[in-house]
């Protein structure tokens, strides 16, 4: 049986009365139903991997582990290819170059992987040193950061060279760089591991905004970010035992920090680890709690555990690719139909 929502999880999709009961402060909460709930059989695949990344261009998948990265069929899930010389933990990230091949951000530094699988590596002193905690491009520009720093790339001449990097004494509010989301006015920059820390966004006209504990920051270390199809921001927080989720909102030319929402809301956990949107839900996954999965414009959710199925509690990334999602976890990754959901 899935677990369903009773009342309402407010995001910003709902309609004009939705938004009214926003006002009058609804939350969501679900009908605890787990003691019902036989586990599902899901696909579980690379049991033994911990897996940190998942990228597909929908011919291939590539799968960001502690051992390598592993390039799937996306059609038959059939195994094709390993990268052995890269490897990826803790936090990472697989992005497009728009050319056919990849940027990989892992544990030793940036890879660009062309289409002919050359590989080109950028490592301290070309960008900050430590490893590479999230890979995003925007406008044929790629943002790579790290704990001391983001490092800013253009393709000149055929070559991807870095052309400065970027930190508090450029306006950010940290050097530690954790998360990077650009959106269509500018970008945010996420930091993680400085208690000083917080959210910096950049409009495209240089100006900047700091969101931080002072001004409504649930948690100082941001996990994940993710916009909606509205232009909400949805930003998760948290550090072991604590954290939540908040959205920001468009005002003018910047952004104000919206709702707020932690474990007494219903998030399976305190810390959020990963966000996922598409047109039919909302994933919101903690760091030892399982995963909510909420359907887009209702109130209808189902909570989703390594008891009920998953290869682990803890899911760190998700993709969608055809009908089915993949979820990367601490432990494996698990493949969920489309139609499992039925909605």
């Amino acid at each position: 049986m899935k677990q369903k929502g009773i009342s309402i999880f407010i995001n910003s999709m709902f309609a004009v009365a939705i938004v009214v009961i926003l006002i009058l402060g609804s939350r969501f909460k679900s009908e605890d139903k787990s003691k019902d709930v036989q586990s599902y059989n899901f696909l579980i695949m690379e049991k033994d991997s911990e897996i940190s990344a998942l990228y597909s261009d929908g011919e291939k998948i590539y799968v960001g582990t502690n051992e390598g990265i592993h390039i799937y069929d996306a059609a038959s899930l059939e195994l094709l290819d390993t990268i052995d010389n890269i490897r990826m933990i803790y936090t990472a990230s697989i992005v497009s170059d728009g050319e056919g091949g990849i940027f990989v951000g892992h544990e030793d530094g940036l890879t660009h992987i062309d289409a002919d699988y050359k590989q080109t590596h950028f490592k301290a002193p070309q960008i900050p040193e430590g490893r590479v905690n999230t890979v995003a491009m925007r406008d044929k520009i790629l943002y790579c950061g790290t704990y001391n720093g983001a490092a800013v790339l253009t393709k000149e001449s055929g070559q991807w060279t870095v052309q400065k990097v970027l930190g508090k004494k450029d306006g950010l509010y940290s050097d530690s760089v954790n998360v990077i989301l650009p959106v269509e006015s500018g970008i945010f920059f996420g930091s993680y591991l400085d208690t000083q820390g917080g959210l910096t966004y950049v409009d495209n006209d240089g100006n900047i905004t700091y969101y931080n504990a002072e001004n409504g920051l649930v948690h100082p270390y941001v996990t994940s970010m993710i916009e909606d199809s509205l232009g909400y921001i949805w930003v998760g927080t948290g550090y072991m035992r604590d954290g939540g989720l908040f959205n920001l909102k468009k005002e003018g030319n910047t952004y104000v920090i919206g709702d707020t929402y932690t474990k007494a809301d219903g998030i399976p956990g305190e810390k959020v680890r990963f966000l996922f949107m598409d047109d039919e839900s909302f994933w919101i996954t903690t760091e030892y709690d399982g995963v909510l999965v909420k359907k887009q414009n209702s109130s209808e959710c189902i909570y989703l555990n390594q008891k009920m199925g998953l290869s682990d509690n803890e899911i760190k990334c998700i993709i969608k690719v055809n009908d089915y999602y993949l979820l990367g976890g601490k432990y494996g990754l698990t493949v969920i139909p489309k139609s499992f959901f039925n909605w």
